[in-house]
């Protein structure tokens, strides 16, 4: 997964908990967690899975589609690409901001980033409402 949306999904988890810096969360918050999720979706996540997702147990795999759509329906997205599509833009708005103020002054390639950020936004599968129904698991390991 992504770095940055990695991060994004962290910030949602730990905004959604309220138990803060999940950088600091011990083996019972991943416990409890596992609780939370299966509750509210149903869907059985080990604390041990949750663990590899945060990069407290070293795992090389990617996580299974089913595992990253569980995680982020606990957060109210119907599944993985629908948080991607959406925290995505984010994140790429995020960072074409800071490229904007590092180049102030040159408008040309400011235009260029809106102009990149603009077409990625409108590429975004957020307008096809069947876009959960089509995901295919390009995992390479269990998660």
């Amino acid at each position: 997964m992504d770095h940055n949306l990695t991060l994004q999904l962290k910030r949602q988890f730990e905004e959604k908990t309220g138990w803060g810096d999940s950088d600091l969360w011990n083996n019972q918050d991943f416990l409890e967690l596992s609780v939370m999720i299966f509750e509210q979706t149903g869907i059985a996540l080990s604390h041990v899975t949750l663990k590899r997702i945060w990069g407290k147990v070293r795992y090389e795999s990617l996580p299974h589609t089913k595992t990253l759509n569980t995680i982020v329906q606990f957060l109210g997205y119907r599944c993985w690409r629908e948080f991607y599509a959406k925290n995505n833009s984010l994140i790429l708005c995020s960072s074409n901001h800071s490229q904007k103020e590092r180049n102030k002054g040159n408008n040309k390639q400011n235009v260029d980033n809106t102009a990149g950020m603009i077409a990625k936004e409108s590429d975004s599968p957020t307008n096809n409402q069947d876009y959960c129904n089509d995901v295919e698991d390009a995992s390479h390991g269990n998660f």
